[in-house]
């Protein structure tokens, strides 16, 4: 099966991807690259309208390598029937958090206008692959020099004083983040852990290490559902209330994998109903995967999409009224590629 559309050129690969928050009429994305650029294209119109942050400059201080993008986040500050702005985050690894202010003006594909304010630098130096999570009211959290810190951006910043400390030889390195609701989020590590954090007042809430599951590579969140899958291809599905409510660290919901191939790195629920999600697999391919009715501990494998054996750097379901479309970057081929399913 073939993509719907491709995007060529985004340098480095696409690195993380971003839908600007409604109203989003034309389906703009701002698209991290590795090589340390920000796109911002519309799937509706099908045209990448070019670069709107350049961190190519910013290198690493081991290598002299390009630093890559981790992750983006936007909100919409002024919205009118010709313009449209928006205050942008982009956390550049190793480098720090940007914000810039983004204007979008015009309403056809022919009358665009597109300029870039950059106005605050942040200098938090995540050396990792994690992508950071942006709260309400500026709040940040970041993995930061072997610890996770929590800050606001309005505020004077000083990690030494918000610094969530993690023992690394306990719980293992962090592997990926996601938000619960508006107050908490939720970390794993390649240790196997899972460590559930409130952003006010910066403390571990509750802690769980699912038994016999090895590094956890893949982690989404919808509603109340948390799927967890680790990079053996073990699956972990749960309740979030059940597991904040809960002191226990003995596992509750244990799910086996059904003729699923290959070895996990990323999960992306559908963003619509939760009904089914997204599994990436080493070897460059993607399965649909869904609970099983006949079997609560199985998780059944819908449909595998073998398109190139590249690595998929990126991953991410498109908010769309009565659609399921996906995005998926590949590293190797500097390319975006837009399904419909």
């Amino acid at each position: 099966m073939q993509p719907n559309f491709i995007f060529y050129g985004i340098t480095g690969g696409p690195t993380a991807l971003y839908q600007l928050p409604s109203p989003n009429v034309n389906l703009f994305w701002l698209v991290g690259s590795g090589k340390g650029n920000v796109f911002i294209l519309s799937t509706k119109l099908k045209q990448n309208f070019g670069v709107i942050y350049d961190g190519s400059i910013n290198t690493s201080q081991k290598n002299d390598t390009v630093i890559s993008i981790n992750s983006i986040n936007a909100i919409l500050t002024k919205y009118t029937d010709n313009e449209s702005i928006y205050d942008v985050w982009i956390h550049q690894r190793s480098y720090g958090m940007i914000n810039i202010e983004l204007i979008l003006s015009g309403s056809t594909a022919t009358s665009f206008s597109i300029k870039n304010i950059q106005k605050k630098y942040i200098d938090v130096k995540c050396f990792g692959f994690v992508n950071a999570l942006f709260f309400e009211n500026n709040m940040f959290v970041i993995d930061h020099l072997g610890g996770i810190c929590i800050f606001n951006s309005n505020e004077d910043y000083n990690c030494d004083k918000n610094m969530l400390n993690l023992d690394r030889d306990k719980y293992g390195i962090p592997m990926v983040m996601k938000k619960i609701g508006k107050e908490h989020f939720v970390l794993a590590t390649d240790g196997g852990f899972l460590i559930f954090v409130n952003v006010m007042n910066k403390k571990i809430i509750h802690e769980l290490k699912p038994e016999k599951i090895s590094a956890i590579f893949g982690l989404d969140v919808f509603g109340d559902k948390i799927i967890v899958g680790t990079r053996s291809q073990k699956y972990w599905i749960g309740n979030l209330n059940d597991i904040l409510n809960d002191t226990s660290y003995e596992i509750t919901y244990s799910v086996t994998p059904s003729g699923i191939p290959s070895k996990l790195t990323n999960i992306s629920i559908e963003p619509n109903e939760g009904k089914f999600f997204a599994a990436v697999c080493k070897n460059g391919g993607f399965i649909f995967c869904k609970e099983s009715k006949t079997d609560p501990k199985k998780i059944k494998m819908l449909r595998e999409i073998n398109y190139d054996h590249g690595t998929i750097s990126s991953i991410s379901w498109e908010n769309c009224d009565n659609a399921y479309n996906l995005l998926v970057g590949l590293r190797e081929d500097e390319k975006l590629c837009y399904w419909k399913f």
